[in-house]
């Protein structure tokens, strides 16, 4: 393995990812996932996944197989606004400082991922290597919004993860 990025240096509870080590732990108030790949690809590549962890893992296990970490923070129901933008902060910086993965890392961008994805890189485009997203949301008055018209739970949450009055939300233009 790369040096740093040994398997037994990952905290919390160890489970099997499709025949991959994954550990799952607490960052100061919020749950994060790690799988380790068999052996690590020269600088410790990671691709960051930012929702729906384990739904359709195909680019997830190919990277792996390829000596990719697999990472995940939660940031459910917080629609890519400042707070879950700063939980990445922290997990990044926890990764990369902590545990030696590459400080670029992919970030994977699924649906509703997209927000968070986006968000994140455009405040670190210097921290990106790439980002793969699939059929992502780029804007919170289409989904969870539907421009007014949108599901009234998720939308309503999206407001409140923001702080926004209806007439915010629909002024809003990150």
């Amino acid at each position: 393995l790369t040096p740093g990025v040994h398997a037994a240096d990952w905290p919390g509870k160890k489970s099997n990812f499709h025949g991959y080590a994954q550990y799952d732990f607490p960052l100061e108030d919020f749950a994060c996932r790690v799988v380790v790949p068999a052996k690590s690809a020269p600088g410790n590549p990671w691709i960051w996944r930012a929702r729906f962890w384990a739904h359709k893992p195909n680019v997830d296990l190919a990277l792996l197989e390829r000596g990719f970490h697999v990472a995940y923070a939660d940031v459910s129901n917080l629609f890519g606004s400042p707070r879950p933008v700063a939980r990445w902060n922290v997990f990044h910086d926890y990764l990369v400082g902590q545990h030696g993965l590459a400080k670029k890392p992919a970030l994977e961008g699924m649906s509703r991922g997209g927000l968070i994805v986006y968000n994140w890189a455009s405040q670190h485009p210097d921290k990106v290597a790439c980002i793969y997203a699939d059929a992502p949301v780029c804007d919170i008055k289409s989904w969870p919004g539907g421009k007014g018209k949108g599901q009234h739970g998720p939308w309503d949450l999206c407001k409140n993860a923001y702080g926004f009055t209806e007439e915010q939300a629909m002024e809003f233009r990150g």
